[in-house]
């Protein structure tokens, strides 16, 4: 696995390869910025599983997809809890917060707060960008606040 914040993506934390394993707990990610795809983290491979519990981010960005968390990955597994993004943006892709890809995955965000998340210039989910076939979606208890997709789904797409 590779792990750090100088990679094309993932202004903190970036993680590729097959059957990785990452969680943040209690985590506070200020002004993070993605070259490519997830501001705060980028989470690429098959069979992954990226956990996210306590973490709060304010003023992430991304250039591509996934202002806060770009994950991608075959039978992978993205779990959010008791999180809160405040003001993230991204710029010429998907998921203005998060954008999830995974086929036969599963994604679960629980108490989780976004405010102020905008997907630009075309793209789709203000907030959330689901691109999942097959895939368990979760979403209980989930806050959302002022959020903008330039093309579908102001708040999830």
């Amino acid at each position: 696995a590779a792990v750090d914040g100088e990679t094309d993506g993932g202004g903190a934390v970036s993680i590729t390869g097959n059957r990785n394993r990452l969680s943040l707990v209690g985590t506070y990610l200020f002004d993070p910025w993605g070259d490519a795809n997830g501001g705060g983290v980028m989470f690429v491979g098959d069979d992954g599983v990226l956990e996210l519990d306590r973490v709060t981010t304010v003023m992430s960005m991304s250039w591509q997809h996934g202002g806060v968390v770009y994950f991608e990955g075959a039978r992978g597994a993205l779990s959010l809890r008791n999180c809160s993004f405040e003001g993230s943006y991204a710029w010429s892709g998907n998921g203005g917060a998060v954008d999830f890809r995974s086929h036969m995955g599963e994604l679960l965000i629980v108490n989780v707060t976004v405010d102020e998340a905008t997907a630009d210039t075309g793209s789709h989910g203000g907030a959330l960008f689901v691109d999942a076939p097959g895939a368990s979606v979760t979403l209980e208890g989930v806050v959302v606040h002022n959020t903008l997709a330039q093309g579908r789904g102001g708040c999830v797409c």
